[in-house]
């Protein structure tokens, strides 16, 4: 069975920020570009629970990532702005309606590593520790 994914320009070009869903599903995606990382002070839903992936590239040009979770997006990637120089998009996974919890985000990275991890498509050298599965109801 298909689904409909909707891609929102938020900037009208398609190499800036972009809002990405899927109609029945819980979480949104915001896509942002690191040049463009001035849109985040305009989005207040960045200020709540967040699964997030860091892409880029390492000096050898090979495919580098790194997965986090966090209570405020907003205020983490000013940290990662500033200490991890590789990243050139990040891929910031929030609730459509407020509902995502600090668990849930935690599930979302513990789930997300491991997959990542048996893929070996990107180097996740900037991970230093395995995230466990929270409790969750």
């Amino acid at each position: 069975m298909g689904k409909t994914i909707t891609t929102y320009l938020i900037e009208g070009n398609p190499q800036g920020a972009q809002y990405v869903f899927i109609s029945n599903k819980i979480c949104k995606m915001l896509l942002v570009p690191r040049a463009n990382l001035s849109i985040i002070n305009l989005r207040e839903e960045l200020q709540n629970p967040a699964f997030y992936i860091l892409i880029g590239e390492d000096e050898n040009q090979q495919s580098k990532a790194y997965l986090g979770e966090t209570e405020n997006f907003k205020e983490r990637i000013k940290i990662h702005d500033y200490k991890k120089k590789f990243w050139q998009k990040a891929l910031v996974f929030i609730s459509k309606d407020g509902a995502m919890t600090k668990a849930d985000v935690q599930y979302l990275e513990h789930l997300a590593v491991n997959v990542a991890s048996k893929a070996k498509r990107f180097i996740l050298d900037e991970n230093k520790q395995t995230p466990k599965a929270p409790n969750l109801p």
